[in-house]
């Protein structure tokens, strides 16, 4: 079938017939009054941008499969966001990917430096992984965009964190794919709208489950160095590269990785899933090193909490403090901008996990070379 806008509408009588991009909203529980954008293409991909959650991407499906872990929280409305300590949790939905920051994340901290010259602000407590991810979004634009290659589903939104006499910053997202395509693509600014310097701390926290996520499946990274590990991990050498089903008691394991960067910068880390060894499928999540030097892996293995954790992030594990005594953490001028690109990949069967293998092969050669 031509990719023409004009040849494929011959067959159908609504666009939608093809897959689109919808709105719609949520209307029973927690989740009520929460606007989604529904994203459908040809291939069997579906998945959602949460508008009223900073269009942070919620449930994705692949052919009917789920690729993203759910937490019970659902996608709850951000009313209920509780923002101080360890209130993140409360709504923390899980999802394809939640986005931590705009100016901080990780665990919750007290810092005496931002105080935005308000003499009432002795010192500001972040809670863990900051605010953006509950907060609610404007809708630019959405829809189906052809040109003379096809046609490109997109939304166009904007998200701001802010506060009288606090920080004013702007998170301008655009997130597409291909009609035809199995390629999620996102692209975040972030922008200092407010009159101060401003501290600005970005982390993915991208939340991959069953059935996607089971003991057959197995991690690929160009890992130089396992940098951090929790004492709940074993010491087993490719531990985080393994995987068994869901283990009642399990305690939480997270890694620090350095990853190496491939082509044009890029790093590329995937999750298969080998179930059926002859039809192998998974992820591959693709951004930009020089905007995140930093890459976490979170690994939940109990029951009900089954999830595996990619984090791709601008700082380390020593938080404000720490990122501010080493250097590292990012001060956005006034008028200041910093974008983001990243990508998600579907992978399907045994010559496409090839491809995607070689690509992370050929990268982690560099470090032996």
């Amino acid at each position: 079938m031509s990719s023409t806008r004009d040849a494929r509408m011959r067959f159908v009588g609504h666009q939608q017939q093809l897959g689109g991009v919808r709105l719609v909203q949520l209307e029973d529980g927690s989740e009520r009054g929460v606007r989604a954008l529904e994203f459908r293409t040809t291939t069997g991909l579906e998945f959602a941008s949460i508008v009223d959650r900073a269009f942070d991407i919620g449930w994705c499906r692949f052919q009917g499969r789920s690729i993203a872990w759910h937490s019970p929280t659902g996608f709850a409305a951000p009313w209920y966001r509780e923002s101080q300590g360890l209130g993140f949790l409360r709504t923390f939905p899980g999802g394809l990917f939640v986005t931590c920051g705009l100016d901080h994340i990780l665990f919750p901290e007290t810092d005496p430096h931002d105080t935005y010259n308000y003499p009432g602000r002795q010192e500001t407590e972040y809670g863990l992984h900051g605010r953006i991810s509950s907060t609610p979004g404007r809708i630019v634009g959405y829809g189906e965009e052809w040109g003379a290659d096809g046609c490109t589903l997109f939304v166009e939104g904007e998200a701001r964190q802010v506060g009288a006499l606090a920080e004013n910053l702007l998170l301008r997202r655009r997130i597409e794919v291909d009609l035809d395509g199995r390629t999620i693509r996102w692209r975040d600014e972030v922008v200092n709208e407010g009159h101060y310097r401003t501290p600005h701390m970005m982390l993915y926290h991208i939340n991959l489950g069953a059935p996607l996520l089971d003991e057959s499946s197995e991690l690929l990274a160009p890992i130089a160095a396992v940098l951090f590990a929790t004492p709940t991990a074993t010491g087993g050498e490719d531990e985080h590269l393994r995987f068994a089903g869901p283990q009642a008691g399990f305690l939480e394991q997270a890694f620090s990785h350095d990853l190496v960067a491939g082509s044009g910068g890029r790093c590329t880390v995937a999750l298969m899933n080998h179930a059926d060894d002859a039809h192998p499928w998974g992820i591959a999540l693709r951004f930009d090193k020089s905007r995140f030097p930093f890459f976490f892996q979170w690994r939940y293995l109990d029951e009900g909490t089954y999830v595996l954790g990619l984090e791709p992030s601008t700082n380390g594990i020593t938080g404000r403090q720490g990122a501010r005594g080493a250097g590292e953490l990012l001060q956005l001028e006034p008028g200041e901008a910093r974008v983001y690109e990243q990508e998600i990949e579907i992978i399907v069967g045994a010559d496409e996990r090839d491809r995607v293998k070689l690509e992370i092969q050929q990268t982690s050669a560099q470090v032996e070379a």
